[in-house]
């Protein structure tokens, strides 16, 4: 039986300026890759039915608030028509996530309100802009909306109308989209991940439900903890970090996200093949990628991992913190090639 999934977004919350302040920096036998920015990365709860205890971006699935046609009129409050949305966030090159969404609301807009109200409702990380700065005697009580929010995402629109404030959509760069695969769990989620920069790390309040931990990481640093066995990254996090190690400068990511994302993004289903060695996960641009609607392979036996196909977008685990990466593929959309730094690191350790 295929299981439907539902429709999520993700936010990749990069914080600047924390080389000096981050003690979890890229080690010194990799000189070349001391980053001016730091990843929040959340661990969820024992109890989650979807990637218990992994290190995840926040993010979580959509819900009809976030569509709302009333958020319209909170971006009108601060001088950005319908119009003006339109012209700004919609493009040629649209994610398929977007096609089936709910209301009137751009699911531009939609979207990128479910990665912000659920990074606020994990973390009482508030990415939004103040519309009256002469609304200071209203103090925003974090924990309180916070489990306000949790019991009803349609809180998170009646507190920013209450505190006259602005999700900032803006700064939510649109990065990739993955679709969890079968066999990955009861549960399947259609995810655009989106990556925001903010100036410096934020206070956080984790929610105690749904995360028990926070760490912030650069991209190098987290694939090492990764390889030690410290943390466990699902293979999207994985992979969008080692994208992200390409950049050591985090204005320079800023600007490559800013550009990247005209061309749009593309749907990864990773399609999953045992083999004697592991579990093969295959990504589009592969050779072994099925070309077919059935999205399935023919005899996964003859498979290797380093000798199947001349063109590689693969990943093959041995267990959930041990695996192996290749790529050699030129993304359609633009994106960078993965750094594969598992093997330089594991032979560091």
């Amino acid at each position: 039986m295929v299981i439907p999934w539902k429709n999520a977004a993700t936010l990749i919350l990069v914080a600047r300026n924390q080389l000096t302040r981050n003690s979890n920096k890229a080690p010194s036998w990799f000189p070349q890759y001391q980053y001016d920015y730091s990843v929040m990365l959340l661990k969820r709860n024992s109890k989650s039915k979807f990637f218990a205890k992994a290190f995840v971006f926040p993010g979580g699935a959509t819900d009809l608030a976030d569509f709302s046609p009333l958020w319209l009129e909170q971006f009108a409050q601060s001088g950005v028509s319908p119009s003006t949305l339109n012209s700004q966030f919609v493009q040629d090159n649209r994610p398929l996530l977007y096609e089936n969404h709910p209301t009137d609301c751009l699911p531009e807009i939609g979207y990128r309100i479910t990665a912000i109200r659920e990074t606020f409702e994990e973390t009482g990380v508030l990415i939004c802009k103040e519309l009256d700065k002469g609304n200071q005697g209203l103090k925003l009580n974090i924990e309180e909306w916070q489990k306000r929010v949790y019991n009803d995402p349609g809180e998170f629109l009646e507190m920013c109308r209450r505190y006259s404030l602005c999700p900032d959509i803006w700064s939510l760069y649109e990065w990739c989209n993955w679709l969890t695969p079968e066999g990955m769990g009861p549960k399947r989620f259609d995810t655009i991940f989106y990556l925001c920069i903010v100036n410096n790390i934020p206070p956080v309040l984790i929610d105690g439900q749904e995360i028990t931990q926070v760490r912030w990481l650069d991209p190098v640093a987290s694939i090492v903890d990764q390889v030690k066995g410290d943390i466990w990254l699902p293979p999207p996090q994985l992979y969008e970090l080692s994208r992200m190690a390409n950049f050591v400068e985090c204005d320079h990511l800023q600007q490559f996200a800013a550009e990247r994302q005209r061309r749009g993004v593309e749907r990864w289903l990773p399609i999953l093949v045992p083999t004697s060695s592991g579990q093969l996960s295959l990504y589009p641009g592969d050779d072994l990628y099925p070309k077919d609607d059935a999205r399935q392979i023919t005899d996964p036996e003859e498979i290797s991992f380093e000798n199947s196909g001349m063109n590689k977008n693969r990943m093959l685990y041995y267990a959930p913190t041990s695996c192996k990466m290749s790529c050699n593929i030129s993304d359609p959309f633009g994106h960078k090639e993965p750094l594969n730094l598992i093997d330089a690191i594991t032979s560091k350790l």
